[in-house]
């Protein structure tokens, strides 16, 4: 199952049993639409897998499965909806609901396929770190008695740490490029590119970083220290996911072309907070207006891009709670393991007036929609 949540959900539809393997057969028509039972079945599979925003699901289901095209939700005639798709101009011709259903499963599947690439890297990542918290307990325990060959052992891990965060941070990058804006990657109720910086910050100012001044910190990705790829032959075994290059045979101490993927995915994570903090100012804008902005972006809903309206005061209220769930979500993130966080200063993520300006404008879209 997918753990993770988006900026602007609110929770899956009811789940559905998918159509059998390998079944072709084109299942009974719906009375109030022209969507096989089939393709119906798995999109609410794949909504549930993918736990897609609800505010989406009513989106594609009272637009495409029970009514018309997602082009013409507008028009007279149609069912009523929770969500508007219509455009300002109608195509002349428009796709039957059974070919924009399918389309919208094609979609889906794809986001599938790359949330579950992004949550394979960071399962690798965080079993490097939990092995990097081991040494933490080591080296608290008797800093005086750690030695080379110990050290050795945490650079490997080091450069572990870095290949796998580098394969994240490009994931995140690869499954934001189909969305309608760069939504955060939530992994156990935080977003993960800002755990990432913590988590460097954690490692800084541990007693690892007390023997190894490795500036984490600042390079959470390590890109200061480029001769970590010498650590690659140091590997009990090669890594089996391919997420770890190889040692360049141009170069045993620095490739140039990894190096800058390092700085750039160092900038992707120094840059997330002030990104996503302007991202939450624009969705509260939306929901003032009474709009909101679907996940996926598709021709098939042409406001995807400038927020779809939504025809429930009920939703529009529901939306701005959502907003301001997500939001306690990013200035209070997940705690860090124990181990990191021995002697560490609290690290203050939004200082007191952005956050009481964000508050202000939470609590004013609740108290506008109502």
């Amino acid at each position: 199952k997918l753990q993770f949540l988006y900026l602007i959900g609110l929770g899956p539809i009811a789940p559905s049993p998918p159509p059998p393997v390998g079944s072709g057969a084109a299942g009974p028509m719906p009375p109030s639409g022209g969507c096989r039972e089939a393709d119906v079945a798995e999109f609410k599979a794949l909504a549930k897998e993918t736990c897609l925003p609800t505010l989406d699901c009513l989106l594609y289901t009272n637009n495409i499965v029970k009514g018309g095209g997602a082009e013409d939700a507008d028009a007279e005639g149609a069912l009523p909806a929770v969500v508007e798709a219509g455009g300002e101009k109608r195509p002349q011709k428009k796709a039957p609901p059974g070919s924009q259903l399918r389309k919208v499963n094609k979609l889906l599947r794809e986001h599938r396929a790359r949330t579950l690439a992004v949550l394979k890297a960071i399962e690798a990542r965080e079993a490097v770190l939990a092995r990097l918290c081991e040494y933490v307990r080591v080296f608290n325990a008797d800093l005086d008695a750690v030695g080379d060959e110990v050290q050795m052992e945490v650079m490997v891990l080091v450069y572990e740490l870095q290949a796998y965060t580098l394969a994240v941070v490009e994931g995140i990058a690869a499954w934001r490029a189909p969305l309608t804006r760069p939504f955060a990657f939530y992994f156990k109720g935080s977003n993960y590119l800002l755990q990432i910086a913590r988590d460097g910050r954690a490692l800084a100012q541990s007693s690892i970083g007390a023997v190894l001044p490795l500036r984490l910190e600042t390079y959470p990705l390590s890109s200061n220290v480029p001769s970590l790829k010498m650590f690659d032959a140091c590997l009990a075994a090669p890594d089996p996911s391919g997420m770890i290059p190889p040692v360049s045979k141009a170069s045993t101490v620095s490739d140039p072309k990894y190096v800058a993927r390092l700085k750039r995915a160092e900038a992707a994570v120094a840059n997330e907070f002030e990104g996503q903090l302007d991202l939450f100012k624009e969705l509260i804008d939306l929901c003032l207006a009474g709009r909101f902005l679907p996940l996926l972006r598709t021709p098939l809903v042409p406001r995807c891009a400038t927020g779809v309206r939504i025809n429930s005061k009920k939703w529009t209220l529901r939306h701005a709670a959502a907003l301001r769930t997500r939001y306690e979500q990013l200035t209070q993130p997940a705690p860090l393991p124990p181990e990191l966080v021995q002697g560490v200063p609290s690290a203050v993520l939004v200082d007191d007036t952005e956050r009481a300006l964000l508050e202000e404008q939470v609590w004013g879209a609740e108290l506008l929609v109502q």
